[in-house]
């Protein structure tokens, strides 16, 4: 039989280790993944560090907060305590909603949160994002290594190597920063410069501090310092501010160079403006959720807003109601005029259909022609009330049936 180290080695796809005691959440995930990751299962944090120390470290780790023995959130403290694992991103899995609990999650070192209970869009969408980034961070931080040894080597030899800017520093598409033992920088290259949109010039022989104030991240930069002078290395995703002013994401990582006798004598700052994977994934998860043609909600959000409505009219003295609205003879349209023009009348409808219901009335294309509204919890008497707007049945032939709701 396999050990768990070895089934890391079976496949190029991404890896990723779940940690959970519960089999319906493991039956969940699995289900979700398992076609595109390399999964592997524990049931402990004791059980999940003994996987760890076995062999190739996962890409990802999916870990439950409440578990039994060590929790999650001291684990994930653990993992991030040491440098050949505090590298792997950690997603939490929790029933727990609240900002308290959130900002435990992120000070253990987590970088986002999957609630319970699980929904297998958002887990996706979150997975790839990370996956992602974990990838683009490895290669940061490779880079970052080979510069801090090139630098090392330059400096213990005495001989100054001209072309190691040139040949290193330009050659990359990651933005590079390096600092002197004071935090003064003697140095960027153009990525540099095309990412943030300073020069040169506007920041050379400046504090590090005084380019980093803007920095949004909720680590404070003493906090990277202290871990720096305790680790020699920190690595992690903020925000930062580029000298238009604009907040952008980026992945950061910052190495330490000492001397043969153990002095700090540089920093090497290696980055990346992640913008656009931020906006792919984020644009992804939009689709799961709206129908691409009218923008409005699709039959799966306007169910999970409609579970929401139920729970709350059964808890109460409160009602709702479900209105399912389509065009007449639509087949029609598509089949005659094709269906770029029966996209068309399907936006105007939904556009019509906006405007004929109120603002906190729930809308969603449930199928080609078919659409749904739930209207917002009120008195049962607010029904027999004849202020609201009227509805129209759009036929094929272009005629109209007004109704009152």
């Amino acid at each position: 039989m396999q050990d768990e180290s070895e089934l890391f080695r079976l496949s190029g796809k991404p890896k990723i280790l779940v940690v959970d005691d519960e089999p319906t959440n493991i039956r969940v995930l699995t289900d979700a993944l398992s076609r595109d990751y390399d999964l592997v299962v524990a049931s402990s944090a004791a059980e999940a560090m003994s996987i760890l120390e076995q062999g190739d470290k996962p890409h990802l780790i999916l870990l439950d907060i409440m578990m039994p023995g060590t929790n999650g959130l001291q684990m994930c403290r653990d993992l991030k305590a040491r440098r050949d694992l505090q590298h792997i991103p950690v997603i939490f899995i929790t029933a727990l909603s609240d900002s308290r609990s959130e900002e435990r999650g992120f000070k253990a070192g987590a970088v986002d949160y999957i609630q319970k209970p699980i929904r297998l869009p958002a887990v996706r969408a979150r997975v790839r994002t990370h996956i992602s980034l974990s990838g683009m961070l490895d290669h940061i931080t490779a880079l970052n290594k080979e510069l801090k040894e090139q630098i090392e080597k330059q400096s213990n030899s005495g001989q100054p190597d001209n072309n190691l800017f040139e040949r290193v520093f330009m050659a990359t598409s990651e933005g590079i920063i390096l600092l002197d033992a004071s935090n003064t920088i003697i140095a960027v290259n153009s990525a540099f410069s095309r990412i943030t949109g300073y020069s040169e010039k506007d920041v050379l022989n400046e504090s590090y501090a005084n380019l980093s104030k803007d920095i949004d991240t909720q680590l404070s930069l003493d906090s990277i310092r202290k871990h720096l002078t305790e680790h020699d290395h920190w690595s992690g995703e903020l925000h930062s501010r580029r000298k238009s002013g604009e907040l952008y994401p980026e992945l950061r990582t910052i190495s330490t160079i000492r001397s043969t006798n153990n002095e700090v004598t540089h920093y090497v700052v290696v980055f990346n403006d992640i913008s656009s994977v931020k906006e792919t994934e984020q644009r992804l998860e939009e689709l799961k959720w709206r129908d691409p043609v009218t923008g409005l909600s699709n039959r799966a959000l306007f169910l999970n807003q409609l579970g929401t409505v139920l729970k709350f009219c059964t808890r109460g003295s409160v009602s709702t109601a479900v209105l399912v609205v389509d065009i007449n003879n639509f087949r029609y349209i598509n089949e005659t005029f094709g269906f770029k023009c029966g996209d068309l009348v399907i936006r105007e409808f939904a556009k019509r259909l906006r405007g004929a219901v109120f603002t906190d009335d729930s809308i969603a294309r449930l199928s080609g022609d078919e659409f749904g509204i739930v209207l917002p919890l009120t008195a049962p008497a607010y029904f027999r009330g004849k202020d609201r707007p009227e509805l129209c049945t759009v036929s094929a032939g272009g005629s109209y049936e007004r109704q009152h709701r």
